[in-house]
Parts: structure tokens; sequence; C-alpha cells
């Protein structure tokens, strides 16, 4: 049985505020993992932060696994991002004033960008987490 397309999305029961906690947690937790030393960014230009990129990855798969929904999934990538780009322009960069580093963090075209690396990082790994709970309830069942 195929489910419909806002089960697909959403999932789950309140799903605003899984989506929230999810954000809110990964944005920490990655910009934490970065401002600590714990992750590192390899240096030049970075389109995509390896360890966030890593971690919201992990988060969207278990999100899949655990039957939930897309949505939550794209947002924990990106908040896993956005954490990553958030140490990149606010604590990595000595020029400008705070104001100045915030608003270059918060530009549309950045956001944008990290939005679809979030839908097709998001996806893959949903789509893993997916697979392999049908692949999980198989082995169990036979």
């Amino acid at each position: 049985m195929v489910p419909s397309l806002p089960r697909t999305l959403l999932a789950a029961d309140p799903w605003p505020r899984r989506c929230l906690v999810l954000f809110v947690a990964l944005f920490g937790v990655t910009f934490a993992g970065y401002a600590l030393g714990l992750f590192a960014t390899s240096g030049g230009v970075v389109f995509l932060h390896a360890d966030a990129a890593l971690v919201g990855t992990a988060a969207a798969s278990w999100v899949g696994f655990d039957r939930g929904g897309l949505v939550p999934a794209w947002l924990s990538v990106y908040g896993a991002l956005l954490g990553g780009a958030a140490d990149h322009y606010i604590l990595s960069q000595s020029t400008g004033r705070l104001p100045q580093r915030v608003a270059d963090l918060l530009r549309p075209d950045g956001l944008v960008f990290l939005g679809v690396e979030a839908l097709v990082i998001g996806s893959l790994a949903f789509a893993v987490g997916w697979l392999g709970r049908g692949l999980y309830r198989r082995a169990l069942e036979g």
C-alpha cells in the first residue's frame, strides 16, 4: 500500500513541533560542534560542510526509518547545514561587525542554496531510512 502525499510529507502528529525541535536541535548541535572544534572545515571555498551534512543525513535517515515525513527530514538537514553556515559566517569570519556577519548568513541566495542541498540530501537520506525500515521488518518476519 502506497501512503498518501500528505502522510508522506508530514507523517508526524503533531508535525510542526517535531519539525521545530529537529531544526533547532540540529542547528545547535552542528553550530556547537564547529564552534568547539569537534567538526572541521576543509578550507578553501566550502559549498557543503561535510560534518553538518553527515549529521543531517543521519537525522533524516532516522526520520525515514521512523516513518516520519519528508518535511521533518528536509528540515533536519537544513538545520544542520545552517548550523555549519552560522559558524562560518558568525564565528569564523573576522571581517565586519556582528550584525553584518548575521546579515551575510541570512542572505536569501545562501539560504536558498542551503535549501536545495537540504532537499537533495534529505530526500536521499529519508529514502534510505524508509527502505531500511522495510528491509528490517522483512528480516524480522522471515
